[in-house]
């Protein structure tokens, strides 16, 4: 019996420890992660964060929306509690096999809010994952042709004696080969830096896988704008013929511009001076824009009045030229007339005030204004008192003359002593006869 208590006692000494070190001391710290799916986690799962065990998934329950609540439970005191903008990421090991998923969390920055035990992380800050089998399930029956027709070249070109020629070939790329294994040294020397990497890929990856239908219309675009490219083939094969040639011209420009360089540095340098006053006169004509503004608004006003005022006038334009045409052609006609009619124009004033007019002529005396009469009469007027009147153009009454329709200017006056009239123009002597003038 002593013996019996003696192992009891042993093995609750060592179930004890394992059991703090498997399920954590205490109540321990849990949080949700909120997923599209669970991406074929079971209970027990392991949790990590950057390659070290923190956890396990304790369970798995579906929400009222279809989406998949995940409980964390973080056995790690050094990770606890986590931040705001931690995410949760579902990852595999390999591709041998499904059971092999775990949870690989990012904690977020210390300096932002606490989650709380039992809190969750909404889906925006969770990761799925997608598996193989569905992305071939995603394909169409084209694509899984293609990569059918993919495999099976591959499979050809590795036929013998292709493997003897790649062997062959393997000797020729030794450098290239051990320059890339070292480069490969290189690279896996820095494991923080390629897991920082790998996860930045992995996220990157995520989001695309989110964003599928947006990529799809993308690829549709890019595809829309190829056939586009392929249909102006012509068009696009010029342009790249004139490629050169316009590269070589830029290439001058450039140089050009790379010698004004300096000299519009120099120009710039000297007005530094003048930038600080122009600030001001830009500063001060913000007012007087403000108030030229409604004067901009009366000056469209009036020039819409204005085209409405001279939109008829290409119609006007259309039908007045040939009135105008026809006018000028009558002046054109008229000219010798009116330059016959210039040099009668005094004699024109002349006998309008005289013959409708009247002269009339004003006597005044101490006592005002007086009339003087005088008899006015003829050779027949007291017939038989007086010797008959001579023939016409007798010495005595000087006769008269009739048909006088040809006078020169000035010539129905007597003439002048200093000659003035009758004058007859002398580039026109046509226009009048000396002989009918007054004599």
């Amino acid at each position: 019996m002593r013996l019996r208590a003696l192992v009891a006692a042993a093995l609750v000494c060592v179930a004890v420890p394992v059991a703090i070190i498997v399920f954590g001391s205490g109540g321990g710290y849990s949080i949700s992660a909120i997923f599209p799916d669970a991406g074929q986690l079971v209970r027990g799962d392991l949790v990590q964060v950057a390659g070290r065990n923190v956890g396990k998934v304790s369970a798995i329950r579906l929400t009222g929306n279809g989406q998949a609540s995940v409980e964390l439970s973080i056995s790690s005191g050094g990770l606890t509690p986590l931040h705001r903008g931690t995410i949760a990421q579902i990852r595999a090991v390999g591709l041998s096999s499904i059971a092999n998923r775990f949870v690989d969390l990012s904690p977020g920055p210390p300096n932002t809010p606490e989650i709380p035990d039992g809190g969750t992380l909404p889906a925006s800050q969770t990761r799925g994952i997608v598996d193989l089998d569905v992305l071939l399930n995603s394909m169409t029956p084209t694509v899984r042709r293609q990569v059918q027709d993919i495999v099976g070249q591959v499979a050809e070109a590795s036929r013998a004696p292709a493997a003897r020629q790649m062997n062959a070939g393997l000797a020729y790329l030794n450098p290239a080969l051990s320059q890339t294994a070292a480069l490969g040294r290189e690279v896996l020397s820095d494991q923080t830096a390629i897991a920082k990497l790998v996860d930045t890929g992995s996220r990157v990856t995520g989001t695309l896988a989110q964003q599928r239908a947006a990529l799809g219309d993308g690829l549709q675009s890019a595809s829309e704008v190829t056939r586009a490219l392929a249909a102006e083939r012509t068009q696009v094969g010029d342009v790249l013929a004139r490629a050169p040639a316009s590269m070589r011209q830029a290439q001058t420009t450039l140089a050009h511009l790379d010698a004004l360089l300096p000299q519009v540095n120099a120009v710039l340098r000297d007005s530094g001076p003048t930038i600080g006053p122009l600030t001001s006169v830009l500063r001060r004509t913000g007012p007087l824009v403000s108030d030229a503004e409604p004067a901009l608004g009366q000056m469209r006003t009036l020039l819409q009045q204005a085209k409405a005022a001279l939109e008829p006038l290409p119609e006007l334009d259309r039908q007045a030229s040939p009135a105008i045409e026809s006018a000028g052609a009558a002046f054109k006609q008229l000219l010798p007339i009116v330059s016959g009619l210039r040099a009668y124009t005094p004699d024109l004033v002349a006998g309008f005030f005289g013959g409708f007019g009247g002269r009339t002529g004003g006597y005044y005396d101490a006592n005002g204004h007086y009339v003087r009469i005088s008899l006015q009469g003829s050779s027949a007027s007291f017939p038989g008192l007086l010797p008959p009147v001579p023939p016409n153009n007798s010495d005595i009454l000087g006769g008269y003359r009739t048909g006088l329709t040809a006078r020169c200017p000035g010539g129905a006056e007597e003439p002048a002593p200093d000659h003035s009239n009758p004058w007859q123009p002398p580039d026109m002597k046509s226009i009048c006869n000396p002989e009918d003038d007054h004599r």
